[in-house]
């Protein structure tokens, strides 16, 4: 796909030394250089496994509201 990109005159100079150094195309280190920004911004972004820690091997209880201290407290008192 053919697109317009404006540059800063002090960049593209750099980018046109690099492709003659390096023998490739500008185009090609510009793509090089968008694949590699957009795929570190993909794994920031991935999200970590999450797991919730169970004890006794019951898991969490039906019903139980784990935002609900008031409620936790009581359960726990109850339990104990």
């Amino acid at each position: 796909m053919k697109t317009t990109l404006r540059i800063d005159d002090a960049v593209l100079r750099d980018l046109k030394v690099l492709a003659a150094g390096t023998g490739r195309s500008m185009t090609g280190l510009i793509e090089d250089a968008v694949r590699t920004m957009v795929r570190q911004r993909k794994r920031a972004r991935a999200p970590k496994a999450f797991r919730l820690a169970t004890f006794k091997g019951r898991g969490r209880r039906p019903g139980v509201d784990i935002d609900d201290t008031s409620a936790l407290m009581e359960l726990t008192s109850r339990t104990s």
